[in-house]
């Protein structure tokens, strides 16, 4: 029995759960990159995905040896022969022979955040600045990825969907594992992102040398500082910023306005007894992550202040929540489906029967009781 076949014999594969699981961790991941010098740490979630999947460290090396070994020459050195990856490479193989392309993208985007976190931890093998990394994302050549995209966090959502148009249908196509198709897809990926690292931090090095960096600094204690906060900060800074704030006031200072809820209640047409089991599922310490990604998301695309606070705020987020066909898992409408279904599921479980128009009415009403409970702390 050849190894993947010992691998496939084992394994444990939920394609939801498996996919909820990574998703979380790859949001949490581009949330974290939205700031400067973030470090990916990898370890203790490669062990959790291991002990989900029911397959250990050493058979995943041992999948991975055996893969390369049949390609010559170009198979030869320890570069794409890692657990972890292999073991994301394979789940990216198993979501496009379900022919499930969102679920595929989100483990190829968690794979390309390995891959950058290799190429920081190699190119920024000393303590990395702040102020000269922000300093090197805006005034790198115009050409550069990161520039372009603006953040990190975007040029990994770019590179993820440019590579799964490139390599989905290819896999798709063949009806087993095919290990020089599987080595060039790991390849691509990880060569643009060392690449684009590499003359990076080249830039980063030279700004550092010469004294180029300057320094952004929110003061939370100034007056007048909830309503100026993206006008004070400088891109993805001031959001985040923003966002922190929110937290802290939800979960560690437990927050609650009764007329916020009201008005998401109106808004939504949910049952009353519906919206108090879902309001009180939200404020749980086990809900920060997800609120979190959730606005940083949302204030990517409401971008000013004046949308944040105008009247054409409620407009806007019925549009987002409205579009359709997105294939974007950390689209602002996608996150807040995905964090709304796992609560209704947790209530229907329990003290309500499941059913479609409660379903829709709860990810409306989470949409509403977020966003509006954030422009009341801002506006």
């Amino acid at each position: 029995m050849d190894k993947l076949q010992i691998i496939e014999k084992k394994i444990k594969f939920n394609p939801q759960r498996i996919y909820r699981l990574i998703a979380k961790q790859a949001g949490m991941d581009i949330n974290g990159l939205s700031e400067p010098c973030y470090k990916i740490k990898t370890k203790l979630f490669q062990h959790i995905l291991y002990r989900e999947l029911n397959v250990s460290e050493k058979e995943w090396k041992a999948f991975a040896n055996e893969s390369e070994n049949t390609l010559g020459p170009k198979g030869k050195g320890n570069t794409y022969r890692v657990p972890f990856t292999y073991a994301l490479t394979y789940l990216y193989y198993r979501f496009v022979r379900l022919n499930k392309a969102k679920m595929a993208e989100t483990v190829l985007l968690y794979m390309l955040i390995k891959f950058y976190g290799s190429s920081y931890e190699k190119f920024f093998p000393e303590a990395c600045q702040d102020p000269i990394f922000r300093y090197t994302i805006d005034n790198i050549v115009k050409v550069h990825l990161f520039y372009r995209e603006k953040t990190i966090a975007n040029a990994l959502l770019f590179l993820s969907k440019y590579t799964q148009r490139k390599f989905f249908n290819r896999i798709k196509s063949n009806t087993e594992w095919y290990p020089e198709l599987m080595h060039d897809f790991m390849h691509d990926s990880r060569q643009k992102i060392n690449q684009s690292s590499r003359s990076f931090a080249n830039a980063y090095y030279n700004n550092a040398a010469n004294g180029k960096g300057i320094a952004i600094e929110v003061d939370s204690d100034d007056e007048g500082e909830n309503k100026n906060m993206f006008q004070t900060t400088t891109g993805a800074s001031g959001s985040s910023a923003a966002v922190e704030k929110f937290i802290k006031s939800m979960f560690v200072y437990k927050n609650y306005n009764r007329k916020t809820v009201e008005e998401a209640k109106k808004r939504s047409r949910i049952k009353s007894n519906l919206a108090e089991n879902i309001i009180s599922l939200i404020h749980e310490r086990s809900s920060e992550e997800n609120v979190k990604i959730i606005l940083t998301s949302f204030l990517k695309q409401v971008l000013d202040t004046k949308t944040l606070c105008g009247p054409e705020f409620y407009k806007t987020v019925g549009q987002l929540m409205h579009k359709r066909n997105l294939k974007d898992s950390f689209i602002f409408k996608n996150l807040v489906i995905t964090f709304a279904d796992s609560l209704y599921e947790n209530v229907s479980s329990t003290t309500h029967k499941a059913n479609t128009r409660d379903k829709i009415s709860v990810r409306i009403f989470v949409a509403f009781y977020l966003t509006i409970s954030f422009r009341n702390l801002f506006c």
